[in-house]
């Protein structure tokens, strides 16, 4: 199933390691920094002044976060479990919403 909130997520996730950079944030574990990204891609989307999107749009963020997980946690460039991934994009978008 294709949902349609995938490009804003997969945009907003590569938007957010730009923001990062700049920050100057960086983690030496790579999952951890694939996961920050997961969460402030969510909370942009989830909140009024950025994506403002609604709570089945958000839901929908969850569902792509977790089809895009992987469980091959030898590689080093592992971004995180489906699981992993659902929990950080529920996380950033709980910063969002009051």
């Amino acid at each position: 199933m294709i949902y349609s909130t995938g490009p804003e997520y997969a945009l907003s996730h590569e938007f957010a390691h730009h923001v990062m950079y700049a920050m100057g944030l960086s983690f030496e574990d790579y999952k951890k920094e694939e996961l920050m990204t997961d969460a402030f891609a969510a909370y942009f989307l989830a909140n009024n002044s950025g994506g403002d999107m609604s709570s089945q749009e958000i839901s929908n963020i969850h569902r792509v976060a977790y089809s895009v997980g992987d469980c091959d946690t030898a590689d080093e460039l592992h971004h995180g479990t489906p699981r992993q991934r659902t929990c950080a994009t529920m996380w950033g978008a709980s910063f969002a919403t009051a």
